[in-house]
């Protein structure tokens, strides 16, 4: 089995070669077909993925075949989690497509999701033992998050904290854990890069907090305002909840009116400077890895979620 060479292997070329190897895997399912099709036709960032691909060729030691089976079973298991969470949000559209749960129903979504989780844990089996034990692992955290915020969502940053590190953070963590397991790296890099991908998560997370109330459609590819019309207590609300310049009955007011109390009270100035201390934190943990194409590539990668709509 060959050898990863990443010299060539920009993240455009990754979710390419990794959005084939989905579709591929995804072929001659009967009856099914029709719902995977749906699902699998329109591809997101696939930022887990390129995580794993960076991570794993740090060393330059790890199989393609085998490193791009793991990349398309993390992009399965978020796909799988995004089925499942427009479900719970009753959320209409999805990467600008009619969501799942609404073109074929909800039962029909929900065991998608669940064939979908378990194509990803075939993959994750077919490469290395190591890898199911650490995406196990950062599911249940994931899905653990989902359960106690949907039972009782958070208010205080404490509580915001806490989810959001068990909802994101700790699977981008696997993810570029699971590069060190293929690449046969001991503890200390594996811990290592499960911190890095930790950080990328929480600053991931902070930024689509801040680009809800500030992004623009067009540039972001998705609509915003969502997190309003959900009511969610994201970083913006809690922040400025916290700083009196909103109370509990901020779901009564316009999408409109929360903005500009968000923009004009620096709310989301505030939470974007937390986003990029988090980015810090992975690029001095970047600083503890091999140097060379890969970690230049993953500093290169900081930046661009530095500036995604800065």
């Amino acid at each position: 089995m060959s050898t990863i060479t990443f010299s060539c292997l920009d993240w455009a070329a990754v979710v390419e070669l990794v959005g084939r190897h989905i579709r591929e895997i995804g072929q001659h399912q009967g009856p099914a077909q029709s719902l995977l099709d749906h699902v699998l036709s329109s591809q997101g960032k696939m930022l887990r993925a390129y995580l794993v691909f960076l991570t794993s060729s740090l060393w330059e030691s790890a199989s393609l075949p085998v490193v791009l089976d793991v990349a398309a079973g993390v992009e399965l298991v978020h796909l799988a989690s995004l089925i499942h969470d427009d479900i719970v949000d009753e959320g209409e559209r999805r990467r600008g497509r009619v969501s799942a749960h609404r073109a074929f129903g909800v039962k029909e979504a929900v065991l998608l999701g669940d064939y979908l989780f378990a194509s990803a844990f075939n993959l994750f089996a077919r490469a290395d033992a190591g890898v199911i034990a650490v995406m196990s692992r950062a599911i249940g955290e994931m899905s653990l998050g989902e359960i106690n915020e949907l039972l009782q969502p958070g208010r205080s940053l404490t509580e915001y904290w806490r989810y959001i590190r068990r909802k994101t953070a700790s699977f981008l963590g696997a993810c570029c854990e699971s590069g060190a397991v293929l690449a046969r790296q001991g503890l200390n890099h594996r811990t290592v890069l499960r911190q890095f991908g930790e950080a990328v998560g929480m600053a991931f997370q902070l930024t689509d907090d801040v680009l809800d109330y500030r992004g623009s459609p067009e540039r972001l590819g998705k609509s915003v305002g969502k997190d309003f019309a959900l009511q969610a207590w994201t970083l913006p609300i809690i922040l400025a909840v916290s700083r009196g310049l909103l109370d509990h009955s901020w779901v009564h007011l316009s999408y409109g009116q929360v903005q500009a109390i968000l923009t004009e009270g620096g709310i989301l100035d505030e939470a974007w400077e937390m986003a990029l201390e988090w980015l810090e934190r992975a690029q001095t943990l970047l600083l503890q890895l091999p140097k060379g194409s890969a970690a230049r590539q993953l500093e290169g990668l900081l930046q661009t979620l530095a500036l995604r709509e800065a």
